[in-house]
């Protein structure tokens, strides 16, 4: 996956790992030093980044969800321009399509259900207490191809397109 944040352009499952977050060179998008990487997760295969606001980069992974905040520390010589920290060490993205920033909230869907992040600091919120049910009668095999999209509108709702049962399209959707 690819975003774009605090000038530079961010990467998550590359070749060099499939849980390494490496990133551009300050505002020069075909630059990548290649010390510019970190290792949030290095147990859980790297789905999605989201730009959560303007302070920080979400990064998820399969097991989990961390944030990125730009923090220069020097350590010992080294300067260190951003800080990672856990934002949900339990719950992470099943896919990489279905993580959605909308108005400042980040959603994403896990094996699980439907979550959302609000200020990055705390855990994610677990969403599909009133679906549990319908959720366990999705296509299991089929939550890695979920879909996430902002329907623009008086109530901007999120919509995420999922499949049931056997099926092997979307013939579902879910909306907040």
């Amino acid at each position: 996956d690819i975003a774009e944040w605090d000038g530079r352009l961010w990467a998550l499952n590359t070749d060099l790992s499939p849980n390494v977050v490496e990133y551009s060179d300050d505002g020069v998008i075909d630059s990548w030093d290649a010390g510019n990487y970190m290792y949030p997760n290095r147990s859980s295969k790297g789905m999605g980044l989201a730009r959560h606001g303007n302070g920080m980069l979400l990064v998820f992974y399969e097991d989990s969800v961390y944030r990125i905040e730009s923090d220069p520390v020097d350590l010992g010589g080294t300067l260190s321009l951003y800080t990672k920290n856990t934002v949900d060490g339990n719950v992470g993205a099943a896919s990489t399509y279905s993580i959605l920033n909308s108005q400042g909230i980040t959603y994403f869907a896990s094996e699980r259900g439907i979550y959302r992040i609000k200020s990055g600091r705390g855990p994610a919120e677990y969403l599909s207490y009133p679906i549990q049910e319908y959720w366990k009668g999705l296509n299991q095999a089929r939550l890695q191809y979920i879909v996430a999209f902002e329907l623009v509108g008086p109530g901007n709702e999120v919509v995420f397109l999922v499949s049931t049962d056997t099926q092997t399209q979307h013939n579902a959707v879910l909306i907040w």
